[in-house]
C-alpha cells in the first residue's frame, strides 16, 4: 500500500516536472494540479491514491502563503 502511494506520487511529480521542467511551480500551477487530482474520473471514481498527491501539492502550495 505504501509503495502504491509512492508510485502514484512519483508519477504525478514526473508529470509536473515534464510540464514545467524549470521547477517554476507557482500558486496557479499548483492550484490547477490540485483541482485536476480532486476531480472524479469518467467512471465516477477518484484516481487511486489521489489523496497523497493532493496532500503533497497542498503542502507545496502552503509554502507560498508563509
Amino acid at each position: 500500500m505504501v509503495n502504491n502511494r509512492k508510485e502514484v506520487l512519483d508519477i504525478a511529480l514526473k508529470q509536473l516536472k515534464s510540464e514545467y521542467p524549470k521547477g517554476n511551480w507557482n500558486v496557479a500551477i499548483l492550484s490547477k494540479k490540485i483541482q485536476e487530482w480532486s476531480q472524479k474520473q469518467r467512471d465516477g471514481k477518484y484516481k487511486p491514491d489521489c489523496q497523497i498527491v493532493i496532500y503533497y501539492l497542498k503542502n507545496k502550495l502552503s509554502r507560498f502563503s508563509n
